[in-house]
């Protein structure tokens, strides 16, 4: 598939497996309804994804085998033994990131999470990005899990921005060293993951910008300090256009012949479940029903609720429950 050559374009990128496929065209689609000049790339973790995303042809999308980037990096192919896949795909985003500057060179690329979702435009964040180089956005959490973000990291890498020029290079070149030599999915002389190296870019890197927007990364470890409306089919949360929603701990279960969702270890409030969760849902189950014209026999993954996510799918529907979890983590030695 070519690429569009307009400078203005917006670029994009993730990476997932046939396992967060939907996800995947979820967050795809949603941008297609709030801009028409973007570069989607996709680092397709199977061959079964490729297949698929290919059978698409759509021509802004375009997709980049396992294979092309650890033939580029071969260091990655040794990685790969020593890490699970959450935290191979952790190793591989910020490689992803340098990857398509470096071979495709683009103009900024921005890397996105895989199971967000756009409400409304992200013109608005590039907007407010402007000219700087790199861009960052916090977790934001909620007064009641603010402690998390010693172990979690104070941004998460659901939106990383990066201009194609030194200081743009600079960090990503650094943070793409820094997971090749350490990622993994625990908290370790200060380092978790990929995202905890973010922390302390706004002193160590120059041009970087931490974006402001409340509409941005909305999630459910902060939406209980947001005030959701919905006005002319428009929603906002604190008066502002809610941009992004991301949807973490977010898994699709079976109930007998039924399909029906999961949340995690969250309390959402039943208006966000109507407004934000239940609109998401359907996108789901929507592309459920493309994924089958284009490949019947597609397996769509479950997630198989253990005893102990059965009872928290249910106990998390009380918000006083979680208030005394979050007391208990916070107070854990």
């Amino acid at each position: 598939m070519e690429e569009k050559s307009n400078n203005k374009i917006y670029n994009f990128c993730t990476l997932f497996d046939k396992n967060y496929l939907l996800k995947g065209l979820a967050v795809i689609f949603s941008l297609e309804r709030f801009i028409k000049d973007f570069n989607f790339y996709v680092l397709c973790l199977d061959d079964i994804t490729f297949e698929i995303l290919n059978r698409l042809n759509k021509n802004n999308l375009i997709l980049i085998k396992l294979d092309e980037i650890e033939n580029w990096d071969k260091r990655l192919l040794e990685i790969k033994k020593q890490r699970t896949f959450k935290e191979y795909c952790w190793t591989l985003a910020s490689n992803l990131c340098r990857f398509i500057l470096e071979a495709k060179n683009v103009e900024m690329i921005t890397y996105l999470d895989s199971d967000i979702y756009f409400f409304n435009s992200p013109e608005m964040i590039f907007d407010e990005i402007d000219n700087n180089s790199i861009a960052i956005i916090e977790h934001r959490f909620s007064k009641n899990r603010k402690f998390f973000e010693e172990k979690a990291g104070k941004f998460n890498v659901s939106w990383v921005s990066f201009k194609n020029d030194n200081f743009g290079k600079e960090a990503l070149n650094w943070w793409s060293e820094k997971v090749i030599e350490w990622c993994y999915d625990r908290y370790e002389n200060g380092r978790f993951g990929d995202q905890k190296y973010l922390d302390d870019w706004p002193e160590r890197f120059k041009g970087v910008y931490i974006i402001q927007n409340v509409g941005a990364n909305v999630a459910p470890w902060n939406i209980k300090d947001y005030k959701l409306e919905e006005k002319d089919q428009n929603l906002s949360v604190n008066d502002k256009p809610l941009i992004f929603y991301h949807f973490h701990g977010f898994h699709l279960i079976r109930a007998g012949d039924k399909i029906e969702y999961t949340i995690g270890n969250y309390y959402i409030p039943f208006d966000v479940k109507k407004l934000i969760y239940e609109p998401y849902f359907k996108e789901l189950l929507n592309i459920i029903g493309l994924l089958k014209t284009i490949k019947k026999d597609f397996d769509i993954k479950y997630k198989n609720l253990s005893f102990k996510d059965k009872c928290a799918k249910i106990l998390f529907c009380n918000s006083l429950f979680e208030s005394i979890i979050l007391f208990f983590l916070k107070n854990k030695k």
